[in-house]
C-alpha cells in the first residue's frame, strides 16, 4: 500500500523503525526521507525525527546519515 505523506499541522513527528529490507535505512531510504523532510520546513513546520532501530546501533548511523544529508 503506498504511503500518503503530507503535513496536516505546524509540526511533525516521524518514527524509524526500520528500512525496507533491513533494521537499518540505506541511503535511497534516507534521501527520501529528507527530501519530505526540506518540504515540510519549507511549509514553516517543525519536523522531529525518532529513529528507533536500536539493532547494532543503526539508529545512530542512520541519524547521523539524515543529519548530513539534510545540510
Amino acid at each position: 500500500m503506498p504511503l500518503a505523506v503530507r503535513l496536516t499541522a505546524p509540526w511533525t513527528y516521524i518514527r524509524m523503525h526500520h528500512g525496507a529490507r533491513d533494521v537499518g535505512y540505506d541511503d535511497d531510504e534516507l534521501k527520501l526521507w529528507a527530501k519530505r523532510i526540506r518540504k515540510f520546513r519549507d511549509q514553516g513546520a517543525n519536523v522531529y525525527v525518532y529513529f528507533n532501530n536500536d539493532f547494532e546501533a543503526y539508529a545512530i548511523r542512520n541519524a547521523e546519515r539524515l543529519c548530513e544529508m539534510m545540510d
